[in-house]
């Protein structure tokens, strides 16, 4: 789903959903980011994720229900198209998610080049690995001005093995206390790995403090595997979703037109 054409355009910015979100679904639910974004001259573009979830026991919260509304509930989801998912349950190995690797860069090939992504939960998470690695599978294509990365997070595990006393995420406040437990997933590390000569891409982080789903830990170890001087925070008091609120938005609105200043002139000079 692309947003409306605009020969002004300051440049195209592909739009990764969540999981269990198409990219319309997703749209309406950037409606507020949409629109500042638009109104810079930004054009949009919404790509559905590769895989199709066939039923409710591939859903992980919904795999140890029973009952009726257990289906009933999928029956909804697949109703919208919202049956989507980058990768089923966590992908320790690259093999697992190679596929959505590949869907995603023929993708920026075909319908390219973009001056940045944007992305929300596991579709963050994916954004951020095709930010890191975008000039390296696909050395025609610049790197990413700019990558909007909200409520991402890193493939990680735990450095020793997990027991019934491990904490969990959810239960630490602390990067560094997080930061001593886990690391990247050892055989995606690859994917985590910078440019040598530096990555330009400006790394804008969304996350809220109160979200139970990705922990706000869990983005922040995200941000801090990036060059500080690339990353900008946007924090909010709020749980998994997207912000909509007026001081949110001008915030991105503002920091946007500090990273495309000369581009912005341009397109309204058209």
């Amino acid at each position: 789903m692309t947003s409306k054409s605009n020969p002004r355009t300051a440049g195209k910015i592909l739009c990764l959903p969540g999981f269990l979100q198409s990219g319309k679904t997703f749209a309406d639910k950037t409606s507020g980011i949409r629109t500042t974004l638009s109104k810079l001259n930004f054009q949009l573009d919404y790509l559905d994720p590769l895989n199709v979830i066939p039923d409710a026991d591939r859903v992980p919260f919904l795999r140890r229900q029973r009952g009726d509304e257990k289906y009933q509930f999928f029956d909804k989801i697949v109703s919208r198209g919202n049956n989507r998912s980058w990768w089923e349950d966590i992908p320790y190995e690259p093999k697992r998610f190679e596929g959505s690797i590949s869907y995603v860069i023929n993708y920026i090939k075909e319908n390219g080049p973009y001056v940045g992504i944007l992305a929300f939960s596991q579709g963050a998470c994916l954004a951020a690995i095709i930010t890191n690695k975008i000039h390296e599978l696909l050395p025609e294509h610049p790197h990413f001005r700019i990558a909007f990365i909200i409520s991402g997070f890193a493939l990680t595990q735990y450095i020793a093995p997990k027991t019934p006393q491990s904490r969990s995420s959810k239960s630490i406040g602390d990067l560094e206390e997080y930061r001593a437990l886990i690391r990247v997933s050892p055989a995606l590390k690859e994917f985590y790995e910078l440019p040598r000569d530096g990555l330009p891409t400006k790394m804008v982080f969304v996350w809220g403090n109160d979200d139970s789903v990705v922990p706000k830990v869990r983005t922040q170890y995200l941000a801090s595997l990036y060059d500080p001087k690339q990353v900008k925070a946007f924090v909010h008091e709020g749980s998994h979703y997207i912000p909509k609120d007026p001081e949110f938005l001008d915030g991105i609105s503002e920091y946007v037109q500090q990273v495309f200043r000369d581009e912005l002139i341009i397109s309204s000079n058209l």
